[in-house]
C-alpha cells in the first residue's frame, strides 16, 4: 500500500467532505452495468451527490421527480439506448438544457457523429483513467458555472 497515495486520499476525502451537502453538485449515472454504476459512485461520491439508474426508463422517471446538475450517460443500453434517452431528455420542456455527458466505451466516429446534432456537453470513454474523467466533469462544470454568471 503506497502511504503517499492514501494519505493523498484521506486530504481530498476531508477537504471535500468540508462542502456543504447543499452546495454539491448532483449527478445521475445512467448504465446498465452495475459493476460500472458503483465504481463511478465511488469514485464521483468524494465531490458530487450521486445518483445511479441502471436504465434509461429508470432515469426518466427519476429526472420527472429530482433535479440534478450533470447526467452521465451510457450508449449502449438494452430497451432504451443512450442516444434515445438524450432526444427524450432533449424534448422534455423541462429538462431540456440538462447538461449530458456520454461515458461510453464506444469511440467510432459513426457512434459520435449520431449523437452530436442532440448535442451533448462531452463524449467521454470509459477507458479514461479515473483522474482525467474526474477533472473532465469538474472542468465541464466550472464552464458550466461561469456561463451562469
Amino acid at each position: 500500500m503506497d502511504v503517499g497515495l492514501l494519505s493523498e486520499h484521506i486530504d481530498m476525502v476531508m477537504n471535500y467532505s468540508e462542502v456543504e451537502e447543499s452546495r454539491r453538485k448532483k449527478v445521475l449515472i445512467i448504465d446498465d452495468d452495475g459493476a460500472m454504476l458503483r465504481m463511478l459512485k465511488t469514485w464521483l461520491s468524494v465531490k458530487y451527490h450521486v445518483y445511479m439508474a441502471s436504465s434509461g426508463k429508470i432515469a426518466l422517471t427519476f429526472l420527472s421527480q429530482t433535479k440534478v446538475d450533470l447526467v452521465l450517460l451510457d450508449y449502449e443500453m438494452p430497451v432504451m439506448s443512450g442516444p434515445d434517452v438524450l432526444k427524450a431528455i432533449r424534448e422534455d420542456s423541462k429538462i431540456r438544457d440538462l447538461p449530458v455527458v456520454f461515458l461510453t466505451a464506444k469511440d467510432d466516429k459513426e457512434s459520435v457523429m449520431k449523437v452530436v446534432g442532440l448535442k451533448p456537453a462531452k463524449y467521454l470513454l470509459k477507458s479514461m483513467p479515473k483522474d482525467k474523467l474526474i477533472g473532465a466533469i469538474d472542468d465541464l462544470f466550472t464552464v458550466l458555472d461561469n456561463r451562469k454568471r
